[in-house]
């Protein structure tokens, strides 16, 4: 049994204010996985299943390290909600092309193999697959935000502004990172936190004036090395991932630019540039820093292939 997922049909279910247990929402997955992921969108709109995220090994980092409560949104990465997300034909050329559905739109192979969505594709729709509930979590707010854009702003403004409480009671200052596990640049001006920042390989996002500061995100393509190595050049943040074991140093520069080390709290914006001794916020755009990662990987097929294709840069 299929269901084509509607925005009519999450404001349905969202209309009947139920909660789903695990086991429920495994049972419907088992026969009916977009059933289960509309389920969960709608779950989500009455604040029964969490948009954000707070508990997040890295983003938790940053409340011990820096003092700021880091709130964080996961969804699908790269096609894996592609199965639940019908989108309209286009005629290119004459052709009639039905285009399949994307949140990283500069993703390469290796970068969405070593992702922190763990991305399944098509696998995601199979009965056979087992159940996963971070899974049905990315796919419900992913498709949350596709069918019904308003109550999907609508339940982020509401867990921010709870955020916001939260992190007043502990004497924190509070960040936000809406692209966890995407590319989508939807900007957050007028939101109620101190800071909105993040990643991103698109490269048109980096002069973006929409209160999010965004760090160019390096992939395995000579395009995008070419274009990381500008912005870092004209004095903006780049996230480069280095051959570089955890616990091991990461070099001291890239292009000439200055390495800081991105494993130690998600928060780059405030950590010192090295060429100016404040934080990158304060020069955003006018001197250059690169965020430097160290490889992830499970296994050692992984690891190779992320060295093997230039997407891990030689320290």
């Amino acid at each position: 049994m299929t269901t084509t997922i509607t925005s009519e049909l999450i404001r349905s279910l969202a209309s009947l204010k139920t909660k789903k247990t695990a086991a429920e929402m495994q049972a419907i997955w088992a026969v009916n996985p977009a059933m289960a992921v509309a389920w969960q969108a709608a779950m989500i709109v009455n604040g029964k299943r969490k948009l954000l995220s707070v508990n997040q090994a890295k983003l938790d980092k940053s409340g011990k390290t820096i003092g700021v409560l880091t709130v964080g949104l996961t969804m699908s990465p790269a096609d894996e909600a592609a199965p639940f997300i019908i989108l309209p034909t286009v005629v290119k050329h004459g052709v009639e092309i039905q285009p399949i559905y994307t949140a990283c739109a500069g993703s390469t192979a290796a970068c969405r193999g070593a992702c922190v969505g763990n991305a399944t594709g098509q696998a995601a729709i199979s009965a056979l697959m087992p159940f996963d509930g971070h899974l049905l979590a990315r796919l419900g707010r992913t498709i949350l935000r596709h069918y019904c854009r308003d109550l999907f702003d609508a339940r982020e403004a509401r867990e921010l502004a709870a955020a916001r409480r939260k992190a007043d009671r502990l004497g924190y200052g509070l960040a936000y990172r809406p692209d966890v596990a995407t590319d989508y640049q939807d900007g957050r001006n007028g939101s109620d936190v101190d800071m909105v920042y993040g990643y991103t390989a698109i490269s048109s996002a980096m002069r973006r004036e929409d209160g999010t500061l965004r760090a160019f995100s390096r992939k395995d393509t000579a395009t995008s090395d070419r274009l990381a190595r500008r912005w870092v050049s004209e004095g903006y943040p780049v996230a480069v991932v280095f051959a570089v074991k955890k616990g091991q140093p990461l070099p001291a520069t890239w292009n000439g630019a200055p390495v800081i080390d991105g494993d130690l709290h998600d928060v780059w914006p405030m950590q010192d540039n090295p060429t100016t001794g404040a934080p990158i916020s304060d020069s955003y755009g006018r001197h250059g820093v690169v965020v430097g990662l160290r490889m992830k990987y499970a296994n050692n097929g992984q690891r190779d292939a992320i060295i093997s294709t230039g997407f891990a840069v030689a320290a």
